[in-house]
């Protein structure tokens, strides 16, 4: 059970990108010591025009000593390049656990489906052949939740240990790919759900060739991988299914350039509104703060 409840979800999500937005501002004010930069970045901006006025001008000693300050000031960009590191840093170290924080509440997931996919040859699972790579697992459509449904097929692999950005991650099972489609359960249309695809080739499909299911229909459920997984090692493949309830947000607009109107994921939405917030906190706390 969720801790938050379906019609509320939208509402805390975006009050979430609010706040992140203004914690994201300060910390680059304040880490980032804002004065400084800003005062790094005026002193170039006046070097580079002072330069370019040399060269209208074709004063040989007005240019030489514009190149020449530009020169001593090499050591005030490589001191910007740290101070914008160092919030940025914090900044991302943020995000992530923001992100995962809001997936893990996201209350649409609550009646997603898991369901193991065996190639074991096993009528009892769907599998048709033992052996030949095409992982398979059955599913009857019998709720109420007509639509578009997302069917995706997930390897989940053994991992040794690695080191990422100086963080030392243990051994485990992990997933290395990941491949989605619509199912269409008396209804729905394209792009009802969000398509995602990641890692090692996984080639899904159904019983039906156009993906079109009635209520009371049972299908088969087919990931197809280049090699097998080791199931000693506790490697699987799964068939996951969002049941017809997914979080989605129907824009007024079409947002130009990429041409899309419903944002269908946590994530999309999120970033979207960081964006907006993030531009309107930014130039609210430059007016208050300077």
């Amino acid at each position: 059970m969720s801790l938050i409840a379906p019609e509320f979800f939208l509402a805390f999500l975006t009050a979430c990108a609010l706040v992140y937005s203004i914690a994201s501002v300060l910390i680059q004010r304040t880490i980032g010591d804002y004065k400084r930069v800003k005062g790094i970045q005026d002193n170039m901006n006046k070097l580079n025009k002072d330069l370019s006025e040399a060269m209208k001008t074709k004063d040989a000693a007005k240019i030489e000593s514009a190149q020449k300050k530009q020169l001593e000031s090499m050591g005030d960009l490589n001191t910007l390049m740290m101070l914008q590191m160092k919030p940025l840093i914090v900044i991302l170290i943020i995000f992530s656990g923001t992100i995962f924080l809001l997936n893990s509440l996201d209350p649409y997931t609550a009646d997603d489906l898991k369901i193991p996919m065996l190639d074991n040859g096993n009528a009892a699972n769907c599998d048709k052949i033992a052996g030949d790579g095409i992982y398979s697992a059955c599913y009857s459509f019998n709720n109420s939740n007509f639509g578009a449904w997302a069917f995706a097929g997930s390897v989940n692999r053994y991992a040794p240990a690695f080191d990422m950005l100086g963080i030392q991650l243990m051994p485990g099972i992990r997933e290395t790919g990941l491949n989605t489609t619509e199912l269409y359960y008396q209804g729905g249309k394209k792009w009802d759900v969000k398509i995602h695809t990641s890692g090692e080739p996984v080639l899904i499909t159904t019983d039906s060739a156009s993906n079109t299911f009635v209520r009371g229909e049972k299908s088969g459920l087919y990931a197809k991988i280049n090699s097998p997984v080791n199931e000693s090692r506790g490697e699987f493949v799964l068939a996951k299914l969002d049941s017809g309830t997914s979080f989605f947000v129907d824009l007024p607009f079409t947002i130009p350039i990429i041409n899309v109107q419903r944002v269908t994921d946590v994530y999309g939405w999120f970033l979207l509104c960081v964006f907006i917030f993030g531009m309107v906190v930014s130039l609210s706390i430059q007016k208050l703060m300077g």
